[in-house]
């Protein structure tokens, strides 16, 4: 194994890659694309500037982003190490110069792609009711919950699009020879009979000893551990756009005339089920294979014109779409939005159980056969009385809240001793909030509005904090707004030696007896690879990476790295609840022959891997084309954008 793994460094290398790799997020095109200037900025791309700005927007982005897959509580402090703050000005720098390679490829992605690419989305998938029509309020939804708009989404989808259209253009010229695969797969599919055999920190705790003196000396050299945060009880309000909404009524004529003057928007398209034959052109085929393939498609459908029935049979026997193939060529009911253009204006234009001549898209040659048509029809008003309804109410909220959201800032603002004239204006319930500190606090929610890091940062201004004065009402999350005041504060404190004391005696207890654990097994490994034994050991157990059971990753990680050439093999490790494991490997079982699918799955994992290294070699090149260069001096000193701190 250690020999495969020197002679085949590079592919390792690739292996490695593959578990780390992180994953870019590319970011605007056009917002790169800017006059070059003169200012020194932290860094230059092809003599454009990189500023503190775009540094600081690019750290709220990721921020927004974090919050967003971790629930709101993230402290931005995360992103002021030199390692986060390294890895922020990469990707700034990375997407700089694939923009600019973007503008000199000249590369351009159809707005229509871009719709169909959006379409295919799962998430948005799920959106289509069955009549093929796109749910536009939960459409809504979706994006708001995401923090972005309809054009934000678009643009960041037009960008990935283009990315892709670069990752394309390099040549993937990776070779994994088989036999380094099957050598890979044969070493990861190995399993390994073992015994364990634990010592447990709480078998030893009665030999630990704990006094006064090492509670005082522990206290005194881990004072901040026992720090309690200032605090503060709050009072807050809170308008939105939602409650507003709920209390709103909706007539029954403001519902049909709504539904009167939209008819267009509740129209159900008209649906064909089609089959269809495809002979696959790939894009950049030569003439002659375009016309191999176009005349094998021309063979096919005269056998079709000859036998018409023969269609779901000569389907599953030529057709190239794996994915209707099996089916015989059927593609289900769908609406014309559902397939590219020469397509859709074929299968529409003919006559149910009509067939076509040869169809060319950007796929190849298709041989389409109506089998089912649905006329379109208008929804009835009941059907679609529940969205009109949800409609009318958010857009009367919507209206109410801008009207609203200014007057209640005002009010908020301009009467800065007391919530209460505020609340008694909108018809606000004041609400109360203890253990406010300046760090959000998980155990409120992600969508609480004292999580949010602006109110609480205002919570502790010396304006609010000191002269006890409102906060100004603060965007807390989208149409929601609130504002808060202090009731009561409690400085920040110390925790007493007695307060503390029993808590720092199971501390001390449970670490030493984790060190005697720790040292008796260590103590016993070392004998027992003298003089082995399988005394005090549990039952065989079989163990493989792919199923390693109740063992932890280190544990597995030890039980392979043991050398196992001699048998009985032992080794130790440090398990998850602070015991200390010892594994005897009795037997070893390598197959003959690896898991076929494990095997194609790992080679398309390494051949992956190979090339985002050869992307990465790319993006480096370009890096030295534009000649990028940083600006130490500018960049050293940290300061994360939406601190939260005041």
């Amino acid at each position: 194994m250690f020999d495969f793994i020197r002679n085949h460094q590079r592919l390792m290398q690739v292996l490695l890659a593959l578990l780390i790799m992180p994953s870019f997020a590319f970011w605007g095109v056009q917002s790169y694309m800017r006059d070059r200037d003169t200012g020194e900025g932290i860094a230059k791309v092809d003599g454009m500037s990189i500023s503190q700005a775009d540094f600081e927007g690019q750290q709220r982005k990721e921020l927004d982003r974090m919050r967003r897959i971790m629930g709101g509580s993230v402290d931005p402090k995360m992103l002021d190490t030199p390692e986060a703050r390294a890895q922020t000005l990469q990707t700034l720098i990375e997407d700089r110069v694939l923009a600019d390679e973007i503008v000199r490829q000249h590369l351009t992605v159809s707005d229509t792609q871009v719709r169909d690419e959006v379409a295919s989305m799962p998430e948005i998938r799920k959106l289509y009711g069955a009549d093929g029509k796109l749910d536009v309020a939960a459409y809504d939804r979706l994006l708001e919950a995401s923090g972005l708009t309809r054009d934000q989404l678009l643009s960041e989808v037009r960008r990935g699009i283009l990315m892709r259209e670069i990752a394309s253009t390099i040549p993937n010229s990776s070779v994994v020879p088989q036999s380094v695969v099957l050598e890979l797969a044969a070493a990861l599919g190995q399993t390994r009979e073992v015994q364990a055999l634990a010592f447990k920190p709480a078998d030893f705790a009665a030999e630990v000893k704990v006094d006064d003196e090492d509670i005082k000396k522990y206290y005194d050299s881990h004072l901040a551990e026992f720090q309690v945060p200032e605090q503060i009880k709050v009072q807050y309000l809170v308008l939105d756009q939602a409650a507003l909404a709920a209390g709103l009524t909706v007539t029954d004529e403001e519902i049909k005339t709504f539904y009167a003057e939209n008819q267009n928007r509740f129209v159900v398209p008209e649906e064909r089920r089609a089959s269809h034959i495809l002979i696959k052109v790939a894009k950049d085929a030569s003439a002659a294979d375009r016309e191999k393939a176009r005349a094998r498609a021309q063979e096919i459908l005269a056998k079709l014109r000859a036998n018409p029935a023969d269609f779901p049979r000569l389907a599953k026997q030529y057709s190239e779409d794996e994915g209707s193939a099996e089916k015989g060529g059927d593609l289900d009911w769908a609406n014309a939005g559902a397939y590219v253009k020469p397509f859709a204006d074929a299968l529409f234009a003919l006559k149910p159980n009509e067939m076509s001549d040869l169809v060319q898209t950007e796929f190849g040659y298709h041989i389409i056969e109506v089998t089912g048509v649905r006329p379109g029809s208008v929804r009835a008003l009941d059907q679609v009385r529940p969205q009109i309804e949800a409609e009318l109410r958010k857009r009367t909220a919507a209206t109410r809240f801008a009207n609203q959201a200014e007057e209640f800032r005002n009010v908020v603002y301009n009467q800065a001793d007391s919530l209460d004239p505020a609340a008694q204006k909108f018809g606000l319930k004041l609400q109360t909030r203890d253990g406010v500190t300046r760090e959000a606090n998980p155990a409120f929610g992600p969508k609480d509005p004292l999580n949010n890091d602006k109110l609480r940062q205002d919570l502790f201004s010396d304006d609010v904090l000191k002269k006890k004065h409102n906060t100004e009402a603060v965007d807390v999350a989208p149409s929601t707004l609130a504002a808060a005041r202090i009731e009561a504060y409690t400085p920040s404190s110390t925790k007493t030696l007695s307060e503390v004391s029993d808590a720092i005696k199971k501390t001390l207890v449970a670490e030493r007896s984790k060190d005697l654990a720790a040292k008796a097994g260590q103590a016993r490994l070392a004998q027992l690879q003298k003089d082995p034994s399988d005394a005090g050991f549990g039952p065989v157990t079989p163990v493989s990476r792919s199923k390693p059971g109740t063992l932890s990753p280190a544990a597995v990680k030890a039980i392979f790295q043991a050398d196992a050439s001699k048998l009985p093999s032992f080794c130790g490790v440090a398990l998850p609840d602070d015991a200390y494991g010892i594994f005897r490997i009795v037997k070893v079982d390598t197959p003959a022959t690896p898991d076929q699918a494990r095997t194609i799955n790992l080679k398309s994992q390494l051949i992956r891997a190979a090339g985002e290294l050869e992307f990465s070699s790319y993006v480096e090149g370009l890096k030295q084309r534009l000649k990028v260069q940083i600006n130490n001096k500018a960049f050293d000193a940290p300061k994360t954008a939406d601190a939260g701190q005041p």
